[in-house]
């Protein structure tokens, strides 16, 4: 008896996800035939930029579709609907890395889903307001099926990126610590939010961004720029230029360029810190190892990019918990038409 309930649950389970497909399928089919094509009708965008329509299927149907099929049956629905070929869509690329930084594709991305499924609903079960469960169902929708519509549905154009008011609360002490700095414009936006401050360190690999860091940031007090990549240890590694040029490529865009110091955090940064901000691309999760011990004796606010590497959406607050469970976690994304940006906050409570 059970197994029939099981089995009429699944038919029932394929046919909603099949009545749902037929209204997204010209959506789908745009999206895969032309990355680039603008598929948003006009009237359906508000003065803001943002898409009118809500998603199609709730976080929980989503969770119900992939865990009633297996990868390749969720493949065949799709190609079967679209009329695209099976091999074709499991091929098609999406803006990920995988976590030995290899190129994602729609297969990667469904095996992620369907393999860490209870990491997925953990993660959407500890977000701390429906903003970040809107933002997160868009963002898995997108991983479910190839629209870019639900990226745009996830696009928060009101709030800079990493200091959104409505979820921190800066105040004249903070020490600010920058890893991934670039060529120092997280840390202007910084000042520019909070006025005034006690400290700033900013890592950052590249010589380039350093040299063009230590040029913005001249004005600005108390600030200590290394030339480093946050992560677990210390050790060398390839780095990290900015240009796309040739086929000596590293992961997740990179080519090999220098060589750029590791250092863990906690190591290398031994005074108390409130604010920790990390872009450091496929490095996440050991910035976050490499942090354990400032993460959980001074519980900083925390503002992590993470849109890389395919399962940092739930890897991070996952390692983050692991360290200490007094956070809450909320879920922005800040770019239209890309899966980058994509901001997990943690704020300790």
């Amino acid at each position: 008896m059970d197994s029939n309930k099981t089995l009429y649950s699944k038919r029932c389970a394929h046919r909603k996800f099949h009545r749902r497909l037929k209204g997204v399928a010209h959506l789908i089919a745009a999206s895969i035939l032309n990355r680039d094509l603008d598929i948003l009708p006009q009237d359906r965008i508000d003065a803001n930029g943002s898409a009118k329509f809500r998603p199609y299927l709730s976080f929980d149907e989503i969770l119900e579709t992939v865990d009633s099929h297996s990868v390749s049956g969720i493949i065949e629905m799709v190609s079967d609907e679209l009329g695209i070929p099976a091999r074709a869509l499991e091929e098609f690329p999406y803006e990920y890395c995988g976590r030995s930084m290899e190129a994602c594709s729609y297969f990667d991305v469904l095996k992620d889903l369907k393999d860490n499924i209870a990491h997925y609903d953990w993660v959407y079960d500890r977000l701390a307001d429906n903003a970040s469960r809107k933002v997160y169902t868009n963002l898995i929708y997108y991983r479910l099926l190839p629209i870019i519509d639900f990226i745009n549905l996830a696009y928060d154009p009101k709030h800079p990126k990493y200091f959104d008011k409505d979820i921190l609360q800066l105040n004249s002490e903070e020490v600010f610590v920058d890893c991934g700095g670039y060529s120092g414009e997280t840390a202007k936006s910084f000042i520019r939010e909070v006025g005034t401050y006690k400290k700033i360190y900013v890592y950052e690999p590249s010589g380039e961004f350093v040299r063009e860091c230590r040029k913005n940031l001249a004005g600005y007090p108390d600030v200590d720029i290394r030339n480093a990549c946050l992560g677990v240890g210390t050790h060398e590694i390839a780095v990290l230029a900015t240009e796309r040029k040739n086929d000596k490529e590293l992961p997740c865009g990179r080519k090999r360029s220098e060589l750029s110091r590791v250092v863990s955090l906690d190591k290398d940064l031994q005074d108390p810190i409130t604010f920790l901000k990390l872009d450091v691309r496929c490095a996440t999760v050991g910035a976050l190892k490499g942090a354990k011990g400032h993460i959980g004796k001074d519980r900083p606010k925390m503002a992590v990019n993470a849109c890389s590497v395919l399962s940092d959406i739930w890897e991070v607050p996952k390692t983050i918990y692991s360290i200490d469970q007094g956070f809450d976690f909320y879920i922005r994304h800040y770019e239209r038409n890309f899966v980058w940006e994509t901001v997990v906050y943690a704020v300790p409570f």
